[in-house]
């Protein structure tokens, strides 16, 4: 393992096991296209490299905080701008 290849590690296993959980459900979707990165390794540490998806919907990861280095792009129509404000406003949680 390269650990220039990671940004940092995460906190603890718990953490990377709950971000690497997001990784792999990702990969396993057809919801989801991987743009980059993700490896991980916890063999020194719970390091996992940044790792960006392109989502051809609306998804549930993008409604929760990983707390980890993984980011998720909509790419919404220009005609369903408004729309998609709806989904935005009717999917994230409140205080």
């Amino acid at each position: 393992m390269r650990l220039l290849e990671f940004i940092d590690a995460v906190i603890d296993e718990a953490a990377f096991r709950s971000i690497v959980s997001y990784i792999e459900e990702a990969k396993a979707s057809s919801d989801y296209e991987v743009l980059c990165g993700g490896r991980y390794d916890a063999e020194k540490g719970f390091f996992i490299q940044p790792r960006w998806f392109s989502a051809n919907a609306p998804v549930q990861a993008d409604q929760e905080e990983i707390f980890g280095p993984v980011a998720t792009v909509y790419v919404y129509p220009d005609d369903e701008y408004e729309e998609t404000l709806r989904v935005c406003d009717s999917t994230t949680p409140t205080a």
